[in-house]
């Protein structure tokens, strides 16, 4: 019998997720749509085998750039350390009268592609860089990293500043089918740090309220794109006549 090796990748790529917790939250989404943030922790998403197998390439290539890093590290070139998925968790506590006990309290919890330590041998110092890892279909429309990405380098950049460490922060994007590169440096930058912690502020209120964020990338013409990608388009559309989160998702579906 010939091995069914398309379904053996479907099994692997089809793992269980654990339900989000509402008091935690991911630098990942943190420069998306809010509102689709809010419905990822009430209504479970179940992306087809397409979807996942394009996931697990992205999944692949940033497996292939960090050998690459270390490949670099073991040959004695530019790169003197590496780390793999650094990852990170923040506790932020705000008083505030609307919430139980006068405060507002969550997590932060986020994961770093690589980590990198570069010598400069012109001045002979040492260069450290969060480098955040991105797949595209085409590099030609990425001109500028793009807003959800930088908002996810800064929460990593302000967490090493915070451990006294001069860190830089490199975006990479890679075009899936032939491996080409356009990097960005990304500083850290004081003011979209407040901007990320305002956000998920506003998310946490609304998780806890159980109040619908704004429809951001519906008003916003720079974030529409998100809406065509959205897999809570339907529900969206449901509780703009509404003006709550509908319970029975069976009245559109």
């Amino acid at each position: 019998m010939t091995p069914n090796i398309a379904k053996m990748i479907s099994e692997y790529i089809t793992r269980k997720r654990s339900p989000k917790v509402i008091g935690r939250y991911y630098p990942s989404e943190i420069g998306y749509c809010l509102r689709k943030s809010y419905y990822s922790y009430f209504i479970e998403t179940n992306y087809d085998d397409e979807t996942l197998r394009v996931f697990e390439v992205g999944n692949i290539l940033h497996s292939f750039i960090y050998d690459v890093f270390r490949n670099n590290r073991n040959n004695k070139g530019e790169i003197e350390y590496v780390q793999n998925e650094k990852a990170f968790i923040s506790a932020y506590d705000f008083p505030d009268n609307s919430f139980e006990g006068n405060w507002q309290s969550f997590l932060i919890s986020g994961r770093a592609d690589d980590i990198i330590l570069i010598n400069n041998k012109e001045d002979g110092k040492e260069d450290k860089y969060v480098v955040e890892i991105k797949t595209v279909k085409d590099l030609f429309y990425i001109n500028e990293p793009s807003y959800p990405h930088k908002l996810q380098l800064q929460y990593y950049l302000r967490v090493l500043s915070a451990e006294n460490q001069n860190v830089r922060g490199l975006l990479v994007y890679i075009q899936k089918d032939n491996l080409s590169i356009k990097t960005f440096n990304v500083p850290f930058e004081r003011e979209v740090y407040i901007e990320i912690i305002s956000r998920m502020r506003q998310l946490d209120s609304c998780l806890k309220k159980l109040e619908l964020p704004p429809k951001e990338a519906a008003d916003d013409p720079k974030m529409k794109w998100q809406c065509g990608f959205c897999p809570y388009a339907k529900q969206c559309g449901a509780d703009e006549n509404t003006g709550k989160m509908v319970t029975h998702l069976e009245a559109f579906l």
